[in-house]
């Protein structure tokens, strides 16, 4: 990724048994993409589902912070209307 965006290498690679691996600078790799568009054609259709994924997963994680604080909330105002009876709840935020 950081070849692609420039941004700070956040990879840490592990192995479970000897392995031998190539590292690719930026130039090398910029001129692998301009003679070998398939492979920048690939990576693109790769980030693009990632990125779909990721942003269906946020929406999820959401919805469920939302109904987190729907129901924290209304467990406040029932906390608060049964602990005092002189005291009247008329609105309470869910949000």
């Amino acid at each position: 990724m950081s070849l692609l965006t420039g941004a700070a290498r956040t990879a840490t690679i592990r192995v479970k048994e000897d392995a031998e691996f190539v590292v690719i600078d930026r130039e090398s790799f910029r001129d692998t993409l301009i003679h070998n568009p398939s492979i920048a054609e690939s990576l693109s259709r790769i980030l693009a589902e990632r990125q779909a994924a990721l942003a269906a997963q946020r929406e999820k994680l959401d919805a469920v912070t939302l109904e987190r604080r729907k129901r924290t909330n209304r467990d406040s105002c029932s906390a608060i209307s049964a602990s005092s009876s002189a005291c009247t709840i008329s609105r309470c935020s869910l949000l």
